[in-house]
């Protein structure tokens, strides 16, 4: 019995002393992990904090950067024959053609590359010349080409108070482009690193201020390398969004689709085909359209930009951040947000009449199949059999270019109608067409309509 009492209390200290371990080793695993974790934190932190390069946020460095590539790509397409040369008028032949503008565009390169670029990788002539080539597109000098490029982000450091270093990753012509391009506020000019510069010294987004080596005394000036001061006012930045968007549209149509907001995208084309279809058919308006008007909203935190122009065509750009916007073309497809924020605060007549704007816009901008699904189920039956008919009675009746002034509104239980006059926007003698549109209200910003055919 008393040999069993000593086995209990021998078992009873073994287990204390195993319990004491095991908290002893939980308390060491755990302060242990914790320090690996506070090291890694701070290590973290210490690396967000030595990042040198952040995302460009004002407009002014933005567009003085975009000022800066559009000057280099001068340059390369001179080299690479992607530039208009008239032999005729020059008196010379096309390899003469090909030599000159090889070195004329050689010349202009070397005197943009920043003189520690060309020391640090001896860059000589042909070295120059070979790293263009990759973007060639024609070569053959008979026209400009539009090149395609597409900037993926801009980054910025400030090297001094009057030096900055723009790290740009881009693509050219479907190619990878990246460079650095140092900026000389004093003198205002410019000078660039290529991309094996890059490499060689691994630039990349995250990299560290203490590694990002360039020297920051200013850049001399030369024949090629300076560059306006930028303003980047509201009207700069609409006119910028507005011409490099119809570019995009006859010189890259795939782009211009991929900019267009989802919704729209979808709502009004469906397809890239359909896109292209619309390009074509509307070319040479695109091609000589200038902004009639503009004006730029705030809201929710993002701003929008919305352009008319000579032909009552809509350029609406919404902007997300400075490198990042998406299109709109037209102010009925889908509702935007200022139509939304004037419908909800309408009443029910004034309803009527916003969606019937919407349906003047729709005939002018030659979209048949939004205002034929908007046509009453009956009436469109027994009036208008197949989107084809209706098509062909709005084109005999109506202008290509209407102006439209609504009168005589009525209410008759869920129904409004008014007189709806006609005029031909081109033409202030032209004769008056009236029409009486009956307008029905549904859910939300939906509505059926009709009018009277003769």
């Amino acid at each position: 019995m008393k040999k069993l009492k000593n086995i209990i209390i021998l078992l009873t200290i073994l287990l204390v002393i195993i319990i004491i371990a095991a908290v002893i080793i939980f308390n060491t695993r755990g302060n242990a992990q914790e320090d690996g974790e506070n090291a890694e934190n701070a290590t973290n932190t210490q690396s967000s904090e030595n990042v040198g390069f952040s995302v460009v946020s004002d407009y002014k460095t933005y567009y003085t950067i975009k000022e800066i590539l559009n000057n280099y790509l001068v340059y390369v397409k001179q080299i690479n024959g992607d530039s208009y040369v008239d032999i005729v008028k020059a008196g010379i032949s096309l390899e003469d053609a090909k030599t000159q503008s090889e070195r004329q565009g050689t010349e202009a390169i070397k005197n943009i590359l920043d003189t520690q670029y060309i020391s640090d990788l001896a860059i000589e002539n042909n070295m120059i010349i070979e790293k263009q080539k990759e973007y060639s597109q024609n070569g053959n000098f008979q026209a400009t080409v539009s090149y395609d490029l597409n900037l993926v982000n801009v980054l910025t450091y400030d090297i001094s108070s009057n030096i900055k270093i723009a790290f740009v990753t881009a693509n050219l012509n479907n190619k990878p482009f990246n460079l650095l391009i140092k900026i000389d506020y004093t003198n205002n000019t410019y000078s660039i690193f290529l991309e094996d510069f890059l490499e060689k010294y691994n630039y990349n987004e995250n990299m560290s201020y203490d590694a990002i080596n360039i020297n920051s005394g200013n850049i001399e000036v030369n024949d090629y390398n300076t560059f306006l001061d930028v303003s980047a006012t509201e009207e700069y930045i609409t006119k910028q969004y507005f011409s490099e968007y119809r570019e995009k549209m006859t010189q890259h149509t795939e782009d211009a689709y991929n900019l267009l907001n989802q919704e729209y995208r979808d709502a009004k084309f469906g397809s890239y085909e359909n896109f292209l279809q619309y390009v074509n058919d509307n070319k040479l308006n695109i091609e000589t359209a200038s902004i009639q008007g503009y004006k730029v909203n705030a809201i929710d935190g993002k701003k929008e930009y919305i352009c008319i122009d000579q032909y009552g065509k809509y350029y609406i750009f919404t902007e997300t951040n400075i490198t990042n916007y998406d299109v709109v073309l037209d102010t009925y497809t889908i509702d935007l947000p200022d139509f939304l924020e004037e419908y909800n605060s309408s009443n029910d007549a004034e309803k009527a009449g916003l969606n019937s704007q919407k349906i003047v816009d729709a005939i002018n901008d030659g979209d048949y199949t939004y205002v034929y699904n908007k046509l009453d189920a009956t009436f469109r039956q027994n009036n208008f059999a197949t989107e084809a008919d209706f098509e062909t009675y709005v084109k005999n009746t109506f202008y290509t270019s209407n102006n439209v002034e609504f009168s005589n509104y009525q209410n008759s239980g869920d129904l409004y109608i008014f007189d709806a006059k006609f005029t031909d926007k081109n033409n202030a003698n032209s004769q008056a067409i009236t029409k009486t549109f009956i307008v029905k209200l549904g859910e939300g910003t939906n509505f059926t309509m009709s009018f009277n055919v003769e």
